[in-house]
């Protein structure tokens, strides 16, 4: 399986270095892994681990040049999973995901970290990610802020 993780924040959390090594365990597994980030301290130390990196800037929201081109790039390196950190993530390879038919998982840290607002709710309810969080205290969280998640997901 090819599997793509995407993380367009700046700074350094730990989110970064659960990529990396959940990354790094796949690749050990036999999985194709790519990871697509901003230039920086997370993408050389992806280059380092010996994974596939992708630089690029992400730009705005829904920005039609980079959602092209993340398409581009999951139909070259043939990828079959994308796994999504936070909602600049989702607003651009997210919805690439999502038209060049890629499943998508959202990695959520914590239940504050997605809010009930309009363009999430329409966000989540046309690409379908599957949600991945750490813990069943943070999943109850996420279903008592967000009515249109369901436990399934």
């Amino acid at each position: 399986m090819n599997i793509a993780f995407v993380n367009s924040t700046r700074k350094w959390g730990g989110v970064k270095t659960w990529t990396l090594e959940s990354a790094a365990f796949l690749k050990e597994q036999g999985h194709g892994v790519h990871v697509i980030a901003r230039p920086g301290p997370f993408a050389d130390q992806a280059s380092e681990s010996g994974l596939s990196v992708w630089t690029m800037r992400f730009g705005i929201d829904f920005s039609p040049l980079r959602i092209i081109q993340c398409a581009r790039f999951f139909q070259r390196n043939a990828i079959d999973l994308l796994v999504a950190n936070v909602g600049k993530d989702m607003r651009i390879a997210g919805v690439a995901a999502k038209l060049a038919g890629v499943p998508v998982v959202h990695r959520v840290g914590l239940a504050g970290d997605l809010r009930d607002r309009p363009k999430i709710r329409w966000l989540h309810q046309w690409i379908k990610p599957h949600i991945l969080v750490p813990c069943e205290f943070i999943k109850q969280g996420l279903l008592e802020k967000l009515p249109y998640l369901h436990a399934h997901e």
